[in-house]
């Protein structure tokens, strides 16, 4: 009986088979395990720079707010009437001060403001622009906080209003999709809007110019706008501002995704509950990755 034996050092074509399956077996694993890994890095440096982003946003936005100032020719104003031009994305919050800045032959402080634009013309998140308003003093065409004919009234900013435009203005972040205020008094309650009340007009929100009764500290006495005939106006800054943006990363936008509609508010109480309902309207439309950050900023300027 004649035995085959198999040459030294050498594989049969089953065995040579049976490797190649193997081999092919662990690269598709591990290409497998490779490409999860990229796509969860991916998903985690997105997550990590919307949340630095938003982060900063809130950041500068405090800085300048924090150092708001007030007197009788000065406003501080939440929501007024901005030019239809601006494309104002509706229901979102708007809010316009002054603040120290960088100093010039004219003073040091400069008209800011902070509003978000939703512009269709533009595409993914570029539609959403949070715009940062700025007015140093030594523009003599557009600094006219102090101009007779442009100071504050009690239901009006003519010195935002008619100077508001994308020349004064300038982008600070996009996809930003929702932006809320809401002034806070010193007992750490929402302050009533004065577009709610018999003597507010809308869409005011808050109006530093406004005739008012402060609330007082420690105290169950609540904030109260009055009119003329019984006060003077108030001529104070909340106490803080409560600041909530809405933010979505590039990646996200590029899945060409639904973005609902701002839910409207009924008054200052409406804001936690608008703010959940707008994330479930995204979360139903399938954009998950939407990210809401918050903060309170205390006017350093304000009553304590």
């Amino acid at each position: 009986m004649t035995i085959s034996k198999r040459a030294p050092g050498g594989f049969t074509l089953l065995e040579l088979l049976i490797a190649f399956g193997i081999l092919a077996f662990l690269i598709i694993l591990l290409s497998s395990l490779v490409s999860g890994v990229q796509r969860a890095w991916t998903a985690g440096e997105q997550q990590t720079s919307e949340f630095q982003d938003g982060r900063a946003i809130l950041e500068l936005i405090g800085r300048e707010l924090s150092q708001a100032v007030i007197s009788p020719s000065l406003q501080l104003i939440h929501d007024p009437s901005l030019p239809p031009g601006l494309k104002q994305r509706a229901n979102s919050d708007s809010l316009f001060f002054l603040a120290p800045s960088t100093n010039t032959s004219s003073g040091d402080l400069a008209e800011i403001g902070y509003y978000l634009v939703e512009d269709h013309s533009l595409s993914g998140g570029d539609a959403y622009q949070l715009r940062r308003f700025f007015v140093s003093p030594s523009d003599g065409t557009n600094y006219q906080i102090f101009s007779p004919a442009n100071r504050p009234t009690d239901n009006s900013a003519p010195w935002v209003t008619s100077f508001v435009a994308n020349s004064t203005s300038s982008i600070i972040s996009t996809g930003v999709l929702a932006v809320w205020i809401r002034c806070i008094d010193s007992n750490g309650d929402a302050i009533p809007w004065l577009s709610a009340n018999a003597i507010g007009v809308g869409p005011l929100r808050y109006n530093s110019a406004a005739h008012f009764q402060p609330a007082i500290p420690g105290q169950s006495n609540s904030f109260k706008y009055t009119n003329a005939a019984n006060t003077a106006q108030g001529n104070l800054l909340p106490t803080s501002v409560e600041l909530v943006i809405v933010t979505l990363d590039p990646q996200s936008f590029r899945k060409n995704p639904t973005i609902p509609s701002i839910p409207s508010q009924a008054n200052e109480s409406d804001l936690p509950n608008v703010r959940d309902t707008f994330n479930q309207q995204l979360i139903s439309n399938n954009v998950k990755n939407a990210r809401t950050f918050a903060t309170r900023v205390r006017l350093l300027n304000g009553p304590q």
